[in-house]
């Protein structure tokens, strides 16, 4: 993968720019699985264990809900107040998501 490759060496390099570019391109390919791999990449080459890779996901998922439109979003079409939520609450709406994702996208998602 031409990408990952990419990745590495930006970030071997700590070229930031290059990091930035990369991700920027693959945003507008929305190619979740590359997007998957360079978070992977990223994982791997920094040694994150398992209950890191926890919190990183809920922290990562915890700022994507407190994105004003996503707050609105929620409040608008499921009358959802982010601000009123707890962890298990916040798990359970990226768990609701994910039940989406994978029902819009059922075969297409890559299998482990």
């Amino acid at each position: 993968m031409a990408n990952k490759k990419k990745l590495n060496k930006a970030l071997k390099e700590k070229d930031k720019e290059s990091y930035l570019k990369l991700l920027k391109q693959i945003r507008q390919e929305k190619n979740i699985d590359e997007i998957a791999e360079l978070f992977s990449s990223i994982i791997s080459m920094y040694g994150v264990t398992i209950d890191e890779l926890a919190a990183i996901n809920y922290y990562t998922f915890n700022n994507a809900l407190n994105v004003p439109v996503t707050k609105r979003m929620l409040e608008d079409e499921f009358e959802i107040n982010v601000n009123k939520l707890g962890v298990e609450g916040k798990l359970k709406v990226q768990q609701a998501f994910l039940s989406v994702y994978n029902d819009k996208y059922r075969g297409m998602v890559r299998k482990p």
